[in-house]
């Protein structure tokens, strides 16, 4: 059946209906927010809409049928149309970054979105384009990309050390923190960071670890130890912030370097609390010459006038008892002046330490016979033994003063007709010396007194001999000199056991 043709009112119907969709089509790529435009088989702007127009800053009339040649520079020109010609002989999609320069003379960063149109036999017809403006942008991610410089460039040259963990893990850190730990990058990332502290103050970090997986709360700072890969311990401050990302949990820590201000600290009070001790020791010294020396004198003093001006009328029995007197007032006190004035050079470091070979027989039995007087006055008896032969390192001088004090001491508090043991024994490289009376014995609470100026504890003798209690102080000073050590293991009314360590000679 032959297809009749269309009538005149028909026809134009249908001419109004394309008339109308083609309004429509103007007006949906009118108001495109993005540059849109379609250039003929010549790459002539043959459509635009008005975004096209703002962004070449060109009216349309001047845009359609021009090339870009017309409407942008020569050096963009080019680019554009080998990218037009590219595209139209491979007949690809293409989509690439261009600046786009107005009217106004100002620059614009465009992503360019093109792609060919072809008729029914396939024959090219156009490019269709989109342009996005990405200045804004690519402002935004070159402040981003500033910004990151910036903060990466001011961590990496930061003095104070930057961590990140997860859990107990480092999992970043900046140069200042591996230069505080004492590792590399390589050995300190994803360890635990309970190998970089002291083993002393890895139960601080345990402890805090485990109150923040209870979700109860800490202090953000911390004073702490680091033993650094050379086994070197680090004060430091650190500084702890939590935060979250990807509901995963970080710990963001700042170390700050304190070793210099913690020793100079340390070093103030060590220089503080000498100043007291020598304070102490001044007035010790001061109380010693006010008391235990003029005593003596006075009684010097005393005993001589006395014999002056009675020297016709006193009997020789007489005499001989105030001489005797004044010999021993004499001893006691020209006794007390060799530790006074030893404990003087020490305090000086004006004596010289000089430690050679000596044999602890000889030393023992050699303090013994300069003591037996005072120790037959008591009836007491002194014995040495040793079970091998033993010989140390030692100054000889300042052995014997320490020999001479403790056996001095063991006369002096031992009762008449007591007994005094004298031995020694090895431990590894050292000999411990032992003085053992039996005779009254230290109270618990005197014993770690009696070491201290400031607080020396001196009691009469058995016989009411004096003392200054200043003999023990000097022993215990000689004996560090040497690297060893002195003790006392006493019971009350049992006796007691002076023990000191020298190193044996080798």
């Amino acid at each position: 059946m032959k297809k009749e043709k269309p009538t005149y009112q028909e026809l134009e119907q249908k001419i109004k209906i394309l008339e109308r969709e083609l309004k429509i089509r103007d007006k949906i790529i009118d108001k495109n927010p993005n540059p849109l435009f379609f250039k003929n088989k010549d790459f002539r702007y043959a459509i635009c809409n008005s975004a096209f127009v703002d962004c070449i800053g060109l009216p349309k009339e001047k845009i359609i049928n021009s090339t870009v040649y017309d409407v942008s520079p020569k050096e963009l020109a080019d680019v554009y149309y080998q990218a037009d010609k590219e595209l139209a002989e491979k007949k690809e999609k293409q989509i690439y970054e261009a600046k786009v320069k107005r009217a106004d003379e100002s620059m614009r960063d465009i992503l360019f979105h093109k792609t060919c149109l072809f008729d029914d036999q396939n024959n090219f017809e156009g490019i269709l384009g989109v342009m996005i403006d990405i200045t804004e942008k690519k402002k935004a991610q070159k402040n981003l990309k500033e910004s990151e410089e910036r903060y990466k460039k001011i961590i990496e040259t930061s003095l104070v050390g930057i961590g990140i963990t997860e859990h107990d893990k480092l999992i970043f850190g900046n140069p200042a923190l591996f230069n505080i730990f004492g590792y590399t990058e390589q050995e300190a990332l994803n360890k635990s960071i309970l190998i970089f502290f002291h083993p002393n103050d890895k139960k601080i970090i345990i402890d805090r670890m485990k109150k923040r997986a209870k979700g109860e709360s800490v202090s953000q700072y911390m004073h702490l130890r680091v033993l650094n890969k050379n086994g070197e311990i680090i004060y430091i401050k650190a500084t702890n912030n939590e935060f979250v990302v990807n509901n995963k949990k970080y710990l963001q820590t700042m170390v700050v370097d304190i070793t210099k201000q913690t020793l100079i600290t340390q070093a103030l009070k060590q220089s503080e609390k000498k100043l007291k001790e020598l304070d102490t020791t001044k007035n010790k010294f001061f109380s010693i010459l006010a008391h235990d020396l003029r005593n003596p004198i006075n009684a010097l003093l005393g005993f001589s006038k006395l014999l002056l001006s009675n020297f016709d009328e006193y009997d020789i029995d007489r005499i001989k008892k105030y001489v005797l007197s004044i010999n021993k007032i004499s001893n006691q006190t020209s006794k007390l002046l060799e530790d006074l004035l030893l404990w003087s050079k020490s305090q000086t470091n004006s004596i010289a330490f000089n430690p050679t070979m000596q044999k602890i027989q000889e030393l023992c039995e050699e303090t013994i016979n300069n003591l037996q007087q005072s120790a037959n006055a008591k009836q007491i008896s002194i014995k040495y033994f040793e079970p091998e032969e033993l010989f140390i390192s030692a100054d000889l001088n300042m052995v014997k003063t320490i020999l001479r004090n403790l056996i001095s001491n063991a006369i002096k508090y031992t009762h008449r007709n007591g007994e005094i043991l004298i031995y020694t024994e090895k431990q590894n490289q050292q000999a411990v010396i032992i003085v053992s009376d039996n005779g009254v014995g230290i109270e618990p609470e005197y014993q770690n007194r009696i070491w201290e100026i400031n607080n020396s504890h001196s009691t009469p003798g058995t016989e009411k001999e004096s003392g200054s209690g200043f003999g023990l102080i000097l022993c215990k000073e000689f004996v560090e000199k040497h690297g060893g050590k002195i003790w006392v293991e006493s019971e009350l009314g049992q006796g007691s056991d002076f023990k000191f360590t020298i190193p044996l000679y080798s």
